[in-house]
């Protein structure tokens, strides 16, 4: 696997892993986004989850679009495994302390 430092990452993401996806980074994005969802964001973390995905094999450019509203959700495909196809699902809350909060999970 090739190890690749992008400018402007968060410093807990700092170098994308150029591969394809397995089940075993599907799980580690998956722990990766749930860790990412226990905490409140200021706005919703997309640098983040598109750092994830990328490190874990995935095309982050489903998340390439305008998100609006309080309340909203998404499902793209981010990648396959084989004949099996992989979704991006991210949901988003925004509360009353303007902070968001966020479910995000590859399936």
């Amino acid at each position: 696997m090739k190890l690749r430092l992008l400018d402007g990452q968060p410093e807990e993401f700092p170098y994308i892993i150029i591969a394809e996806p397995t089940k075993l980074s599907v799980a580690r994005a998956n722990e990766q986004l749930h860790k990412l969802g226990m905490t409140y964001h200021v706005g919703l973390p997309l640098q983040e989850v598109s750092a994830i995905l990328t490190a874990n094999g995935m095309s982050a450019e489903a998340l390439n679009g305008i998100y609006c509203g309080t309340d909203g959700r998404m499902s793209e495909k981010t990648a396959a495994i084989g004949k099996r196809e992989l979704y991006l699902h991210l949901a988003w809350h925004k509360m009353e302390s303007g902070r968001f909060e966020i479910v995000a999970y590859v399936n």
